[in-house]
C-alpha cells in the first residue's frame, strides 16, 4: 500500500512538473507573439513618420524648383516646367508608396511570425497534455506490474 501511495505521489509530481514546463513554454510563445505585434506596430509608425518627412522634403524641393524657375522668369503653370514639377510630385508619391509596401510587408511578416508563435504555444500545451497521459499510463503500468 505504501508503494502504491509513493507511485501515485510520484506520478502526480511528474504531471505537475510537466504542466509547469508547458505553461512556461506557452507563456514564452505568447510573449514572443506580443513582441512581434508591437514590432509590427512600430514598423508602421516608423513608416508614417518617414512618409511625413519625405512629403515635407518633397514640398521643400518643389518649392526650390518653383523658386528657381521663377527667378529665371520661367512660367511654372504650363509646358515642360509644369511637367517637371508634376514628375517631381510623382517621384515623391511613388517613393512613399514603395516605402508603404515595404513597411506593410515587414509588418505582415512580423504578424505572421507572431501567429506561428501562438500556434507553437498551443501545440506545446497539447503535447503537454498527451505527456501527462503518458506519464499516468506508464506509472500505472509500472505500479500494476510491481504488485
Amino acid at each position: 500500500m505504501a508503494v502504491a501511495a509513493i507511485a501515485v505521489a510520484g506520478t502526480a509530481f511528474q504531471m505537475y512538473a510537466n504542466n509547469k514546463a508547458v505553461k512556461a513554454q506557452q507563456a514564452a510563445a505568447n510573449e514572443q507573439a506580443e513582441l512581434k505585434r508591437q514590432q509590427a506596430a512600430d514598423v508602421m509608425e516608423r513608416f508614417e513618420l518617414n512618409a511625413r518627412d519625405l512629403r515635407r522634403e518633397g514640398e521643400i524641393f518643389k518649392s526650390r524648383q518653383v523658386s528657381s524657375f521663377a527667378k529665371s522668369n520661367v512660367d511654372v503653370g504650363s509646358g515642360s516646367t509644369l511637367l517637371a514639377l508634376e514628375q517631381t510630385q510623382d517621384t515623391i508619391t511613388r517613393q512613399i508608396e514603395l516605402d508603404r509596401i515595404e513597411g506593410k510587408a515587414q509588418a505582415n511578416a512580423l504578424l505572421r511570425g507572431g501567429e506561428y508563435d501562438l500556434k507553437a504555444g498551443e501545440q506545446a500545451r497539447k503535447v503537454g497534455k498527451y505527456n501527462n497521459y503518458n506519464i499516468l499510463l506508464q506509472n500505472a503500468s509500472r505500479a500494476y506490474g510491481a504488485s
